[in-house]
């Protein structure tokens, strides 16, 4: 199955990454509603993966729209789990992760994510081929628009 290859494809591009201190999708999910760095901590504290391929699904459901709200470090951490999830879940769920996802891939939605700055080419590449297969196989319009607009000139 296609899907399955990409998601090996991410397993590997993605195999070193780490938090490396960025914010957690517990923190991120607090974003503009607490400034007391105390709550932040103990959000923090809800979020103990130390691999990206350790983060439940749950997590990737519920917190959708904290995804815009990741620093760097924990958008290129988050990354990998939510091209995962959405591989192998996007067609039977009523979440709409992949829709803040692919969202969060165009040039210019999210300004702290610039692909230059948090990913190798390798990695840029995956996300490449994660966007062709999501375009491709769920008709997803904001793929297309995001291959179109930055992510075409990874092609493999």
């Amino acid at each position: 199955m296609e899907s399955e290859k990409i998601v090996a494809e991410i397993r590997k591009a993605f195999l070193n990454v780490t938090l490396n201190g960025g914010l957690t999708i517990h923190q991120a999910d607090l974003e503009g509603a607490f400034t007391d760095p105390g709550v932040k901590l103990e959000a923090r504290k809800k979020d103990l993966e130390s691999f990206w391929w350790e983060i439940p699904d749950w997590k990737i459901e519920k917190y959708h729209s904290a995804i815009s709200f990741l620093d760097r470090n924990g958008f290129r951490f988050y990354m990998p789990a939510v091209m995962t999830w959405v591989l192998r879940n996007g067609k039977k769920t009523t979440s709409i992760t992949a829709y803040c996802f692919i969202n969060s891939l165009l040039p210019g939605y999210c300004p702290v994510i610039n692909p230059v700055l948090i990913l190798t080419k390798i990695q840029a590449s995956t996300v490449y081929s994660f966007l062709k297969f999501v375009e491709t196989y769920y008709s997803h319009s904001n793929a297309k628009n995001a291959l179109i607009s930055y992510w075409d000139k990874f092609c493999h």
